[in-house]
């Protein structure tokens, strides 16, 4: 029986789908926002970051605005006027 191996996106490609920088997107790996992992050898000066597909729509709906509804206005009511004299 095979086993579903999730896909792993870059950084740009992240970027890439939400239409933002490159910079960005690292910049919320950094900051713990986006939960990706460095694949880089610890001697490594360099990273390379992987972004799982389950972990970018985790980010995506933790970011995701709830939409709400403003109530709506009151209907006209005519009022007796009362003329005092």
């Amino acid at each position: 029986m095979a086993t579903q191996v999730s896909e792993f996106l870059t950084p740009p490609q992240v970027a890439e789908r939400l239409r933002v920088s490159r910079e960005k997107v690292i910049g919320w790996i950094l900051a713990g926002e986006l939960k990706g992992c460095n694949l880089a050898a610890k001697s490594s000066s360099r990273p390379r970051y992987r972004v799982s597909e389950e972990d970018l729509t985790v980010f995506l709906d933790s970011r995701s605005a709830a939409v709400s509804v403003k109530p709506g206005r009151r209907p006209f009511q005519k009022t007796k006027r009362r003329f005092y004299q």
